[in-house]
């Protein structure tokens, strides 16, 4: 079913680069190939969260740049919106999926209460669906239970 919304978030320096999915955002397709995108070995992982910060303070400077007069900081051409509070996963159910990529504190997060390490994700052979429905389990030291917003 690839009309399931969503939402997906960088957060970086205490901001959200946030980008509405109005289809195919369903854990099984987009939460998977996300998860996946994320290296698993140290070194290639270390320069990706340099590239993810750098192209967000670009994203940032771009933004800013274009702010619309009435206030909003959005630019269509870029695709993200920023915002500067935690409360936008708070979404209604007919958005389905929301994710966040926080290079702040190293978190991927589902649907807002399933936080992964991003420097410690699940092999890629395991599957996300599988592990939200209970059919297998992610190692312990994948997850991460405190972080600070």
């Amino acid at each position: 079913m690839n009309s399931t919304r969503g939402q997906f978030a960088y957060r970086y320096e205490a901001m959200y680069y946030l980008k509405y999915l109005s289809g195919g955002a369903q854990l099984s397709k987009f939460g998977q190939k996300l998860a996946d995108s994320i290296p698993r070995d140290q070194s290639i992982f270390q320069k990706w969260v340099r590239d993810r910060a750098r192209m967000l303070e670009e994203v940032k400077a771009s933004l800013e740049k274009e702010q619309c007069p009435d206030g909003c900081v959005q630019d269509i051409a870029v695709g993200y919106e920023l915002l500067y509070a935690c409360g936008w996963s708070v979404v209604p159910w007919e958005y389905g999926w929301s994710y966040v990529i926080d290079l702040d504190n190293l978190i991927f997060t589902i649907r807002k209460f399933v936080h992964l390490r991003l420097d410690n994700m699940p092999p890629t052979s395991l599957s996300l669906e599988d592990w939200w429905k209970g059919s297998v389990e992610v190692p312990p030291q994948c997850t991460v239970s405190t972080f600070n917003l």
